[in-house]
């Protein structure tokens, strides 16, 4: 049965998906851009936009769920958590909306589930540790760069052209979903994919 839910996933994740129900997931999660994005509609008489999402976090946005952390069991998780507080204050807001979302999806994943999480350098390293703290380092299956090439090219840096997607298993016994069908979720070419 297909659903398709419209809403934050941890609410989603939390009201209608029970525990180990989900083979694969695909989370392309806001990159800590801090900015909010917006739609807009051009109607024949109303020209008018409205937030789609908001992409900036802050210790006031999150204060409720770093308080629902500290009831989780999972020492190296707080451990890795506080210093981020200390090392990272300005990421750690976005870590602390990330970190409940990656638990609820660690959750609701099969024994034999594969989770892919795509991000961006910005915050890619950041997230790594987070998700070898829930699903274990040794559930690491792979780093794929996600190569693109749009826009200029810079004459004082190098080109930040690539994503990166982490793909975990929640045990050993995770099964391999093949790239195919990785690319029919994001709508991509996968000769993009290296």
């Amino acid at each position: 049965m297909n659903q398709l839910y419209l809403g934050d996933c941890l609410d989603v994740l939390r009201k209608y998906i029970k525990d180990e129900s989900v083979d694969l997931i695909y989370i392309d999660p806001p990159f800590n851009s801090k900015r909010n994005y917006n739609i807009f509609f051009d109607d024949k008489e109303i020209q008018t936009q409205r937030v789609a999402f908001e992409d900036t976090w802050s210790y006031k946005s999150v204060g409720a769920s770093l308080l629902e952390l500290q009831t989780v069991k999972n020492e190296p998780l707080h451990t890795l958590l506080n210093a981020y507080k200390l090392v990272a204050p300005q990421v750690f807001p976005y870590l602390v909306m990330m970190t409940l979302r990656i638990l609820e999806l660690h959750r609701v994943l099969k024994e034999t589930g594969s989770f892919y999480l795509h991000c961006d350098p910005t915050a890619s390293h950041y997230l790594k540790t987070i998700c070898d703290a829930v699903f274990n380092e040794k559930n690491f299956r792979n780093e794929i760069t996600w190569c693109y090439d749009t826009g200029g090219r810079s004459k004082t840096n190098f080109p930040r052209k690539h994503d990166i997607i982490f793909w975990y298993g929640k045990t050993k016994n995770n099964r391999f979903f093949t790239m195919r069908l990785l690319c029919n979720v994001t709508q991509q070419p996968c000769t993009n994919l290296y």
